[in-house]
Formats: structure tokens, C-alpha cells, sequence
């Protein structure tokens, strides 16, 4: 009997010590899968800002029309730094303390709009759209501003970035009982329905299909619902395989 159970013993250390393994061999593979995209996507920009500033200096443009074209792409580029930036550190911080926020009241069509505007550069070089319709007559919601500007911009960056064609995004705003819908639909390549519960995990990227064309941290969706959490909402999707995706968030007005 002792030995029975020594051996059930034995077997059973054996089993965890493999699932172990193999757990952190899978955690080794995400950490360098992120570290290798995040270098890529920083690398993108960087690239851009420095093509850019060379061809001022170098150049020594006197056309005032080519320097304000440059100098709108270095901004454009420096404000993609900064969101990946912020992204990262605010899933860290939600990590050790997903409370610090600091709720105002806020007019979410303003925002949205001022939102829409940060991606014309992106808009203009995959000939994309970008359509709001607002039905909602309450737009003041009490919520962290610079989270919501967080949630928002990373489903839009989404939204625009896996597709295959040209990109059309269409936000709506809808008022609810108790707050208000906000609705982000694209015509990109949608999520199998297999994936979609795990979208929303940190780091997580699907792993088939087109998705490896594109670059990406496996941040934006896990902060976004994480934030959204945080503000007292919930998010959810709805997507088919080639045919886009719906994302619905909720936020209480307060």
C-alpha cells in the first residue's frame, strides 16, 4: 500500500513539475513574442520621425507647404509613440492598482471627436474612413478621461489596422437607462468565434489567419477592458471571420 502510494506520489509530482514547464517555456515565448513586437512598433515610428527630420536638415527646405508636411508627420509620429507608451504603462499600473483613476464629468462626443482626428494620418494612407453617429442627446458621463481616450484609440488603431481592404469604422452613441453604448463596427477581418473570448486576455493574439501580417503587443484590448472595468462598464464583441467586428461598451453616466 505504501509503495502504491509512493508511486501515485511520484506520478503525480512527475505530472506538475511537466505542466510547470511547460507553463513557463509558454510564458518564456509570450515575453519574447512581446518584446520582439513592441521593438518592431517602436521601431516604425522612430524610423519615420528620424527619414523625416533628416530630409528637413539635409534638404534645407524653403517650401513652408513640404516643412509643415514633415513637421505634421513627426507629430503624428511622436503622438503614436507616446499612446504605446501610455498603453504599456497603463496596463502595469492597472496591474498594481486598478483604482488610481480620477473621474470627472466629461463630454464623450468631444472626445471622440478630438479622438478621430489622431488617426487622419492613417486614414490618408490606407484610404480609410471613419463615421460617427450619435443618437444619444446625453453625451456628460462621469468616467477617467484619460482612460476612456485610451479604450476609444486602441479600438479604433484596431479597427484600422486589421484590414485587408480599405478601412471604414463606424462609432455610434447610443443612451441607455442607466448610461450610455458606444459602438465600434469595421468592415475588417473579424475575430473566429474560438478567439473571441480570449481577446480580451493580456497578450493574447490569435494566433491564425491574417492577424500575423500585422504587428502588435497583445495590450490594447486587455487594457481596454481592464479600463473599462475599472469605470464601472463592460465590453463585449461580436464578430465573423471575413466579415468585421462590433465592440459595445457600456459606461454608466455615473
Amino acid at each position: 500500500m505504501i509503495s502504491a502510494l509512493l508511486t501515485v506520489l511520484i506520478i503525480s509530482l512527475f505530472f506538475v513539475t511537466i505542466k510547470m514547464l511547460l507553463k513557463q517555456k509558454k510564458v518564456t515565448e509570450v515575453k519574447n513574442d512581446l518584446l520582439n513586437n513592441i521593438t518592431h512598433e517602436f521601431k516604425t515610428p522612430i524610423s519615420t520621425i528620424a527619414l523625416a527630420t533628416d530630409v528637413i536638415a539635409e534638404q534645407q527646405l524653403k517650401d513652408m507647404s513640404k516643412i509643415s508636411k514633415y513637421l505634421s508627420v513627426i507629430k503624428e509620429e511622436n503622438k503614436r509613440l507616446t499612446g504605446m507608451v501610455e498603453n504599456i504603462l497603463n496596463a502595469a499600473a492597472l496591474e498594481n492598482d486598478p483604482t488610481k483613476l480620477e473621474k470627472m464629468t466629461v463630454d464623450v462626443t468631444k472626445i471622440i471627436t478630438e479622438i478621430i482626428k489622431q488617426f487622419e494620418v492613417i486614414k490618408e494612407k490606407t484610404n480609410g474612413e471613419i463615421i460617427t453617429n450619435f443618437k444619444s442627446n446625453k453625451s456628460f458621463i462621469i468616467i477617467d478621461e484619460k482612460s476612456f481616450r485610451t479604450i476609444i484609440a486602441n479600438l479604433i488603431d484596431n479597427a484600422l489596422k486589421y484590414n485587408n481592404g480599405n478601412p471604414k469604422v463606424l462609432l455610434i452613441l447610443r443612451e441607455q437607462k442607466d448610461g450610455i453604448e458606444i459602438l465600434i463596427k469595421d468592415n475588417g477581418i473579424g475575430i473566429s468565434k474560438e478567439h473571441q473570448k480570449k481577446i480580451f486576455d493580456a497578450f493574447y493574439r490569435v494566433p491564425k489567419g491574417n492577424t500575423h501580417n500585422v504587428k502588435g503587443n497583445g495590450i490594447g484590448l486587455s487594457s481596454a477592458k481592464k479600463l473599462v472595468k475599472a469605470n464601472n462598464g463592460n465590453i463585449s464583441v461580436e464578430s465573423k471571420l471575413d466579415s468585421g467586428s462590433t465592440f459595445k461598451i457600456f459606461l454608466p453616466y455615473e
